[in-house]
């Protein structure tokens, strides 16, 4: 039936375009709020009719609340209300359209929907969880089968939109037309001028740029800036540092100076010379091992001294 839309016979098209003129006529009738003869309930006033199956307005309420989960305000929904019947009663309509056409929904066209809406529950094509797909569903106050339901609605009115869209006949003319309609302006924001064009033109005299640099000399002037540098070091590293330094410094000075003359073995400084010795033609192999035997017994207690020293003071403080 669709391909007759898609035909360039004209009497094609005047006779199905006469049909779709019928039909629309006779959809009148089930649009029109309590147009049918019998009784109305004033409580529960009907909306409208389509296709047999009526719209009132306590179903109209109910499903507006139970999609909008309460997260309209009162003073709001004699705003959003109105809308929501209107689009609920184009939709109604447009389905009940379709079914005579004779449009269905599949469940595997239903499922793919499903997948397409709710992709964080359908990981690979497949439902991961359904517990967790309906506790989901819940909390926006619907059902898995409400949404469901939804899915095949969606599936139909896209192929009646399809079918809709089909039917329409668009002329090359009418594209090239539309194209250039659209596309075809222009609008400038601004014209740039070569500065090197104009400069010989321009003469400035001296008056001028001083008078210049006087009423914007604020822009020219730059903000004091600081900079600094930060060494972050480790405290009792850099104290046992100072005081190693220390300790080699003060037995340097104290091993030159003539008072300490005749203890000048006992000194840091004298045994750790004791290397140049390996220079003389008789080498004091015993003289040198007494020095470094020396050293070796000052660094055990330095160290000894060291570790015991920091674990009982905080230099920190």
């Amino acid at each position: 039936m669709f391909n007759l839309f898609r035909s360039s016979d004209k009497l094609k098209k005047y006779l199905l375009g006469g049909l779709l003129t019928l039909v629309a006529l006779s959809m009148i009738t089930y649009l029109i709020p309590n147009y049918n003869t019998g009784t109305t309930d004033t409580t529960n006033p009907v909306l409208a009719n389509i296709g047999g199956k009526k719209i009132t307005a306590l179903e109209a309420q109910q499903l507006f609340q139970k999609y909008s989960a309460g997260r309209i305000p009162a003073d709001l929904m004699e705003v959003y209300l109105p809308q929501f019947v209107e689009s609920m009663i184009s939709q109604r309509a447009a389905l009940y359209q379709a079914a005579q056409l004779g449009l269905t929904s599949s469940d595997d066209e239903a499922f793919a929907n499903l997948v397409a809406n709710y992709p964080q529950f359908f990981p690979n094509g497949t439902l991961s969880s359904k517990d967790a797909f309906e506790q989901a569903l819940a909390q926006q106050g619907i059902t898995l089968q409400d949404v469901v339901d939804e899915a095949h609605d969606q599936v139909i009115l896209r192929k009646l939109q399809g079918a809709v869209l089909g039917s329409i006949v668009v002329t090359p003319k009418e594209i090239e037309e539309e194209f250039r309609k659209k596309y075809e302006r222009a609008k400038i924001q601004y014209v740039a001028f070569p500065a090197a064009k104009f400069r010989d033109g321009v003469k400035l005299s001296d008056d001028e740029v001083r008078k210049f640099y006087e009423s914007t000399k604020a822009s020219y002037a730059l903000p004091e800036k600081l900079a600094y540098q930060v060494a972050v070091l480790d405290q009792e590293k850099v104290a046992a540092t100072i005081v190693t330094l220390s300790a080699f410094i003060i037995d340097w000075i104290f091993y030159h100076l003539p008072y300490f003359s005749s203890i000048k073995e006992y000194f840091l400084t004298h045994n750790m010379t004791t290397w140049v010795h390996i220079f003389l033609q008789r080498v004091p192999w015993m003289t040198m091992a007494e020095d470094y035997a020396y050293l070796l017994a000052m660094d055990a207690t330095f160290v000894i001294i060291g570790v015991v020293a920091f674990q009982v003071r905080d230099f920190k403080s």
